[in-house]
């Protein structure tokens, strides 16, 4: 089952980065859920089960709604 987030919620990807999670699969109960997200640096959608996958703390509370990161085409590419 998908369920969409709203807010979206703001996560650290292993290895990928700060992203937002703009949803959940859940696959059964002997199953990780996984966490759909948009990476911040990138753009990039990914799928990532939950031993992957940190919940970012801190800030203001409004900071977890915050907007969808950038979109692909203003992400600065670095060579």
């Amino acid at each position: 089952m998908f369920t969409q987030l709203d807010p979206v919620v703001r996560l650290h990807v292993v290895d990928k980065g700060s992203a937002h999670a703009i949803g959940v699969i859940e696959r059964g109960q002997d199953q990780d859920l996984i966490w759909v997200a948009a990476i911040e640096a990138t753009g990039e959608i990914v799928s990532v089960p939950s031993p992957h996958v940190r919940l970012l703390l801190g800030g203001a509370a409004e900071e977890t709604a915050a907007p969808l990161p950038r979109t692909y085409e203003q992400v600065d590419r670095v060579a």
